[in-house]
């Protein structure tokens, strides 16, 4: 009796429709991340970290937004330190010749790349980006390690 095939909607669709913001970003940075453009490091060792790295950040997310969606709130914070992590690594690989290579021999570690990528920002006052991000990292401290405050995250 049915004259049309039932509309089957894809998981948390009802939650947070492609008309989301959010959504429409994360559309544009997956197919950015698919045209695997040349980095300002220029290298391709670079390219390939920086796709690497983009895909990864983009796991990362869309972990976190599954797991908040199905109430998981004190699991999905504590990807917060993780993807910062990987938005360091992104950034220095990405814009400074010579991190890719370290960052595949496992000698970058993301603490010194945020410090280098930090310092290549040149749009922004760097004295301010940096106290931003050390005022985000404090206050996100305390759901990075399994504490009081990151189980309790699930009760707001």
């Amino acid at each position: 009796m049915l004259d049309k095939k039932p509309n089957i909607s894809g998981q948390f669709e009802h939650v947070i429709g492609s008309s989301s913001p959010v959504q429409k970003c994360l559309v544009l940075v997956k197919s950015l991340i698919e045209e695997k453009p040349m980095p300002i490091a220029k290298t391709q060792t670079a390219q390939s970290a920086s796709v690497l790295l983009g895909t990864h950040l983009l796991h990362l997310l869309g972990g976190a937004g599954m797991m908040n969606c199905a109430g998981y709130h004190s699991a999905a914070v504590t990807i917060f330190r993780p993807l910062e992590d990987a938005l360091d690594c992104f950034g220095a690989v990405s814009l400074i010749e010579g991190q890719a290579e370290r960052w595949f021999n496992n000698s970058l570690k993301a603490s010194e790349a945020a410090k280098l990528w930090i310092n290549c920002m040149k749009d922004i006052d760097r004295t301010y980006f940096s106290e931003y991000r050390r005022k985000l990292r404090a206050q996100f401290n305390d759901y990075s390690h399994c504490s009081p405050q990151q189980a309790n995250w699930n009760l707001y």
